[in-house]
């Protein structure tokens, strides 16, 4: 088995899953948060194409047993109430430049085994910082 050392959102949110709804509905307005500062939001158009659905209810629907992969905000965007939605099980790969990047860090290091915590730490001390230990501390 390979082990995913990137801090990919799409299997930290396979994992956050899996807790409880609380834990989980934390850690997708944590995403929510991290995509809304990186104005990386989702079209409700977008999100019914992708499922081929009419309605967001049929989207739900669809995955009334399954895994909840979208969060919604409302924003007031001139003066109007609007509403953002954010695909939070999307293919990203969450850098050191990122805001919140150390909350997904801790994310990360609490679903690894103590057996593979030497190898994330290792592989994110050479291949992001230059094995300079003194920017991953103050990151």
């Amino acid at each position: 088995m390979q082990l995913d050392l990137e801090l990919s959102l799409y299997h930290l949110s396979i994992v956050e899953n899996m807790r409880t709804d609380e834990e989980y509905n934390y850690y997708q307005g944590a995403v929510a948060k991290m995509l809304s500062l990186k104005d990386m939001h989702i079209t409700e158009a977008e999100i019914l194409q992708r499922h081929q659905k009419q309605s967001m209810e049929e989207v739900f629907e669809q995955v009334k047993d399954g895994s909840v992969m979208y969060f919604r905000t409302e924003q007031e965007v001139q003066g109007n109430k609007t509403t953002i939605w954010y695909d939070t099980w999307m293919d990203y790969i969450i850098s050191e430049k990122d805001q919140l990047y150390a909350l997904f860090f801790t994310y990360k290091m609490r679903h690894l085994g103590l057996l593979h915590l030497d190898d994330f730490l290792h592989y994110q001390l050479t291949q992001k910082y230059d094995g300079n230990f003194s920017r991953l501390r103050d990151s």
